[in-house]
Parts: C-alpha cells; structure tokens; sequence
C-alpha cells in the first residue's frame, strides 16, 4: 500500500504541479476526519504521515489518571509509565493509536483514486 500512495504522490507532484507537503496536508486532514469518526474525537489526535516511506500513524494526546473514565482522553497511569517511565497523573502522554492501518488503508484506496479531485481541491484551498 505504501509504494502505491508513494507512487500516487509523486504522480500529482509531477503531473498536476501540486507540492507534496500540500498534498500529505490533504491526506493528513482527510484520515484525521475518518479517525475521528472512527475511534471518536480522542484529545489532540493527529496524523503523523512519513513523506519518504508513506508511513502513516495516529497519535493522541492522553492526560494521565489513577482511573480512566474516559478512554477517548485518559490513560491509566500504569499504561503512561510503559510510554514514559516518569509520567505521573496530571501528565500528557502521547501515545499511538492502533488500528487504523486498515481504516487509512481502505480510505486512500477508495479515494485515491484517492479522488484526486478532491485531493486536488484540498490542495487549492491549502495553497
């Protein structure tokens, strides 16, 4: 999957003059709406796309407690210590979501066609 999306980068880089940073921007933006749909709207999530390798990662920002109440925002202290061996409760963790492979996978497969007009026109309005 990833040569592919590589591959369909370097294609509208090259053919349609859109930059790569405003086209991961698209992309970033786009599977960060399906994630939030996906895994519900998570404490400063964002997407993380590596424009070499066109790895692509979720992250979240959890705030440390004794008791998670809410998963989407909290993390048990426990959890914390196993990212960051000093985390203690009222701390910010950042951790990776898992499970969206697949998700960003059927996304940039169904759109990419990766709908490049969309793309296209969510790059327009970036640039």
């Amino acid at each position: 999957m990833n040569a592919e999306f590589i591959a369909m980068l370097d294609y509208l880089e090259r053919e349609r003059g859109i930059k790569r940073e405003i086209l991961l921007e698209a992309v970033s933006n786009a599977l960060l709406s399906a994630s939030k749909k996906s895994v519900g709207a998570a404490r400063d999530l964002r997407i993380d796309i590596d424009p070499k390798t066109g790895d692509i990662r979720a992250l979240a920002n959890l705030v440390v407690v004794d008791h998670v109440g809410n998963p989407q925002d909290e993390i048990d202290l426990t959890k914390a210590r196993r990212i960051k061996p000093d985390a203690k409760v009222g701390d910010i963790v950042e951790m990776e979501i898992t499970g969206l492979g697949a998700l960003s996978n059927t996304i940039i497969k169904s759109k990419s066609n990766f709908s490049i007009l969309e793309l296209k026109k969510g790059a327009e309005v970036l640039e």
